[in-house]
C-alpha cells in the first residue's frame, strides 16, 4: 500500500465524496471516481490507493470508520465478507496411499519444469521455483493439485514453507485493504493424517508463528505459539484440516484438537462403494458414516468434498447421492465443496479419456446436476465451493467455466428459484434495518443426536449470525470425558465485512451483539434439555471471547456449567 505522501489529492477527494454520498456499491464508487478524476484531469486510481487514503482520513479523525466504505475500496472484497480472512497453505508433496484415477500427481518434465513454469514463462519469463522441484521426474505437487492453480503456485514459489506462505498472504491482504485480524487457517494438500506426528506439529507450529509475526523463533513450540496467538494481531479463530474418512479415529481426533483444529474436511466424493472401488479410492461408505459420527460427537464442523460426474456414475446417481448426504441422519454435513470431475494431466483418468473409456458431462448436463444440488441444500449447509480453481489450459475434459456459481444463480433467478445455502444468504457488506431482525430456529436429527441451527435473519432469510448447537444422545458415551453431560456449540459466526477484534460498527452485522445473544439462547436450550454444561470447540484465537462470557478452559474445550 503506498504511503500517504505518494497519494494524489484526487484519491482523498474520492474517499471524501464516497463517504458524503454514503456509497455502498461498486457502481456508485466508479461513478464518483470518474467524476473526481475528470475534474483533476487524471486517470483513475487503484483500489489500494483509495484504501490508503481512507485509512489516513480515519486516522486523522476526519472520517468515522465505515466498514462498508472500506469494503468498496478493497480488491476482491468478497474474500473477507464472511467476517473472517481465509488463509490457505499447502502441504509439501508426498506420496498418497490412495490411487484415485481422477487425482493428478504432477512431476517435473524432462526439462525440470512444472505446469506453472511452462504457462507463466511465456508471459513473465523464468520463475524462481526452488531447485528441489526443478529435477526431472520430481514430485512437485501434493496429490490432486496442479502447480498452475493460483494457491498451489504460491506454495511452490515459497518452497511449501508454511511460515513463508502465510507471511506473504498476510502482506498481500494488507496491501489490498483486507482486515486480517481474524483468520481461518486452511491446511490443504492431501491427507494430513498421513504425515508423522512430528511433521504435523512442526508444520502447524510454523503456521502459528507466521500469524504471530514471530521472526526470531521466540515462540517456537506448538504450545508457546498457540498461547501467543491468543493475543496476537492475526488470530487464528479456526483451523481446518483435510483427511480421508477411514483415517478418522478417536486418537486422530485428539491429535487434531491438540493442534487447534475446529473443522475437518473429508473427501467423500460419493457414497456409492462400487464407484469408489472402480475409481481406485481407498474408502467405504461405512467409514464415512463412522467418521462423520465421531467428528460430530467431538464438536467439529464437518465439510464433505463431493464429486459429481465420476466414472461409472450418472446425473441421476449424483443427485440421489447428494440428496442422501443432505437428508440421511448418518451424514448431514455442515459444509460441502462440490468439485465436478475434470480430466487433468498426470492422472490415470487422462489415459481413460484419451482411450475413449470416459466422457465428462456436457456443460448443460453438469449445470442441471449442480442446479439440482443447490435446490437440495438445506439452509444450515454452506456450499463453500462449486468448482476447483484449475486454469482452463490444464483441463483436458470437463467444465472450464470459472464463474459457474454466478451463472447458476442467474439461471435460478430466471426460473424463479433460489439457493438457500448459507453462502448465498450471507449479508456480506449490506446494511440492514435493526427492527426487521428475527431469531430463527431450525432443528434436524442425526444418528448422534439433535442439531439446532440458531440464527438471526431478515424476513427474506438474509443471514446475519448463526450458531450450531449439538444436543448429543444422552445414552451415548462421549468421545472425550469433558463432554459428558454437555451440549456442544460447534460453530458461532457473525457475517459481514471482516472487522478488527473489538471493532465497532453501525448497522453492520459484526460486533452488534448477535453472537452473544445466540450464545445465551444456546445456554437456555441446553439447560432446558437437561444438560449440565455447555462446551465450545474454539479456535486458539477466539478463546478470549468465550472466557469473557463465563467459559473456562477444560482440556481441549471451553466449558460453562449450567
Amino acid at each position: 500500500m503506498p504511503p500517504d505522501s505518494q497519494l494524489s489529492p484526487a484519491a482523498f477527494d474520492i474517499v471524501r465524496q464516497a463517504a458524503a454520498e454514503q456509497a455502498s456499491t461498486k457502481a456508485e464508487l466508479y461513478r464518483i471516481k470518474n467524476l473526481v478524476c475528470r475534474d483533476y484531469g487524471s486517470n483513475t486510481f487503484p483500489d489500494a490507493h483509495l484504501t490508503a487514503a481512507y485509512e489516513a482520513l480515519v486516522e486523522q479523525g476526519e472520517l468515522e470508520p465505515n466498514p462498508i466504505l472500506a469494503t468498496l475500496f478493497r480488491k476482491r472484497g468478497i474474500r473477507t465478507l464472511s467476517g473472517i480472512a481465509p488463509i490457505s497453505v499447502l502441504l509439501p508433496p508426498a506420496p498418497c496411499k490412495s490411487a484415485c484415477v481422477y487425482c493428478p500427481s504432477e512431476r517435473a518434465n524432462a526439462q525440470g519444469k512444472t505446469l506453472f513454469q511452462i504457462d507463466s514463462e511465456k508471459k513473465y519469463g523464468p520463475q524462481a521455483v526452488p531447485k528441489k522441484y526443478q529435477r526431472s521426474g520430481e514430485l512437485v505437487m501434493p496429490k490432486s493439485y496442479l502447480s498452475s492453480e493460483p494457491g498451489a503456485m504460491r506454495a511452490l514459489l515459497a518452497g511449501f514453507d508454511p511460515f513463508v506462505q502465510i507471511t506473504r498472504r498476510l502482506a498481500a491482504m494488507k496491501k489490498t485493504g483486507h482486515s486480517a485480524e481474524k483468520c481461518e487457517l486452511i491446511v490443504q494438500g492431501g491427507t494430513f493424517s498421513d504425515l508423522k506426528k512430528s511433521e504435523r506439529t512442526r508444520f502447524i507450529t510454523h503456521c502459528y508463528r507466521a500469524f504471530n509475526e514471530d521472526t526470531t523463533g521466540e515462540w517456537n513450540t506448538l504450545e508457546a505459539a498457540q498461547q501467543r496467538n491468543e493475543q496476537a494481531k492475526h488470530r487464528v479463530i479456526g483451523l481446518t484440516l483435510e483427511t480421508r474418512p477411514g483415517s478418522i479415529t478417536i486418537d486422530e481426533i485428539r491429535e487434531f484438537r491438540r493442534l487447534g483444529c475446529t473443522r475437518v474436511e473429508i473427501g467423500v466424493q460419493t457414497l456409492d462403494d462400487s464407484i469408489t472401488r472402480k475409481t481406485k479410492r481407498i474408502q467405504t461408505r461405512a467409514e464415512v458414516v463412522r467418521g462423520t459420527k465421531l467428528l460430530r460427537e467431538a464438536g467439529f464442523k464437518i465439510c464433505y468434498h463431493v464429486m459429481p460426474g465420476l466414472p461409472f456414475s450418472s446425473p441421476e446417481k449424483d443427485i440421489a447421492n447428494y440428496k442422501e448426504m443432505m437428508e440421511h441422519p448418518d451424514f448431514r454435513p455442515d459444509l460441502v465443496k462440490i468439485y465436478p470431475c475434470a480430466v487433468v494431466p498426470f492422472s490415470e483418468l487422462a489415459d481413460w479419456y484419451k482411450e475413449g473409456k470416459y466422457e465428462p458431462y456436457s456443460a448443460e448436463t453438469l449445470e442441471e446436476v449442480l442446479l439440482a444440488m443447490k435446490k437440495l441444500t438445506p439452509p444450515w449447509v454452506r456450499i463453500s465451493r462449486l468448482i476447483r480453481d484449475i486454469p482452463g489450459t490444464a483441463i483436458l475434459g470437463g467444465s472450464k467455466v470459472t464463474n459457474l456459481r454466478q451463472l447458476l444463480q442467474e439461471r435460478m433467478a430466471k426460473r424463479g428459484e433460489r439457493c438457500r445455502c448459507i453462502r448465498c444468504r450471507e449479508i456480506k457488506a449490506a446494511t440492514f434495518p435493526a427492527d426487521q431482525v428475527r431469531l430463527q430456529k431450525r432443528e434436524y436429527e442425526t444418528t448422534s443426536g439433535t442439531e439446532q441451527f440458531l440464527s438471526y435473519e431478515l424476513a427474506d432469510e438474509t443471514l446475519l449470525s448463526m450458531l450450531r448447537l449439538f444436543l448429543p444422545n444422552t445414552d451415548t458415551e462421549p468421545v472425550f470425558r469433558v463432554l459428558k453431560n454437555a451440549a456442544i456449540v460447534r460453530e458461532l459466526h457473525t457475517f459481514g465485512a471482516a472487522m478488527p477484534v473489538g471493532g465497532k460498527a453501525k448497522q453492520e452485522a459484526q460486533h452488534t451483539g448477535f453472537g452473544g445473544k445466540l450464545l445465551a439462547e444456546a445456554e437456555r436450550i441446553a439447560k432446558e434439555q437437561g444438560y449440565k454444561k455447555l462446551a465450545v470447540i474454539a479456535g486458539i484465537g477466539v478463546k478470549e471471547y468465550y472466557r469473557k462470557r463465563g467459559f473456562v478452559d477444560d482440556g481441549m474445550y471451553l466449558v460453562k456449567m449450567l
